[in-house]
């Protein structure tokens, strides 16, 4: 069984998400469908375990190439970098989704 965040990381950026999506933060946003901040946890959980496994940008890239990722980081950011901002952003929907509960 694959990874929460493999899924979203295969399955959302794919080699032609951002003709389907004006940024990578709209495909994180658009991955989502209705409220699941069990899932979004679920991909934080995964993110702390990347750290552990790859604690470089070399090795988080490697990862996210064996997690058939078709979307690396922004040329302006390192693959920490890029990775952080999406941990953030789903830091912010599961906030947003606990205050609505």
């Amino acid at each position: 069984m694959r990874s929460a965040i493999s899924r979203l990381m295969r399955g959302g950026f794919h080699q032609d998400c951002l003709d389907l999506f004006p940024d990578r933060d709209a495909v994180v946003d658009g991955y989502f469908v209705g409220e699941q901040p069990e899932y979004a946890r679920e991909m934080l959980r995964d993110i702390e375990a990347l750290r552990s496994v790859a604690p470089t940008d070399d090795g988080l890239e490697e990862a996210l190439s064996g997690m058939d990722c078709g979307l690396l980081a922004p040329p302006d950011m390192t693959s920490w970098e890029w990775m952080r901002r999406i941990e953030d952003r789903l830091r912010r929907k599961v906030r947003e989704w606990e205050g609505r509960a």
